[in-house]
């Protein structure tokens, strides 16, 4: 298990968002995008799937916990994470979830509080999940590479997770990065 205040000092040194675009030792494990304006926004399948397993992940670990210690502890990690990513995005404050930058931040602080608390928990979130590059782990390997992992890859029209693995089991599951 690892302490908070460890993950809080390891969020620091994440570059976060200073490789966007560019190439990474990890390109062979993802279908990548080059520019912001790339992301199709929150609304396409491929990101709905993503947001289903986010919200799967954070109900599976405030199970996991003492729920008010959780979100207090998911408070401290998103405002880090903040504070060290949106100075390296081109910010604005008054942007909505279709704006690219505002969606990477917003997702980087998600992954990082259930990376955090379910590392200090001993919770593992992947447990369960339909695998390939659909994981907590795979999407934190490339935010802590300064990646955004923005979606699944998913072409299949508009699904659960449930569906995804009924109906497209033997599908590489791999992630859209920026």
């Amino acid at each position: 298990m690892r302490s908070i205040e460890g993950f809080l000092i390891d969020i620091d040194q994440i570059p976060w968002f200073a490789n966007v675009g560019k190439p990474s030792e990890l390109d062979g494990q993802a279908l990548r995008i080059t520019s912001w304006q790339a992301w199709p926004g929150p609304e396409t399948p491929g990101s709905g799937l993503m947001q289903e397993a986010q919200v799967d992940r954070h109900e599976r670990l405030l199970a996991a916990g003492d729920p008010l210690q959780i979100e207090a502890l998911w408070q401290r990690i998103h405002d880090r994470v903040f504070k060290q990513a949106i100075p390296r995005v081109p910010w604005k404050d008054d942007a909505d979830a279709w704006y690219g930058p505002s969606a990477a931040v917003w997702n980087a602080a998600w992954n990082a509080a259930l990376v955090g608390i379910s590392g200090s928990l001993g919770t593992d979130l992947d447990q369960g999940s339909l695998g390939g590059e659909w994981t907590l782990a795979s999407e934190w390997r490339w935010l802590r590479a300064g990646h955004w992992p923005c979606m699944y890859f998913w072409q299949w029209g508009e699904a659960s997770l449930a569906q995804a693995a009924r109906y497209h089991a033997h599908e590489v599951r791999r992630l859209v990065v920026f």
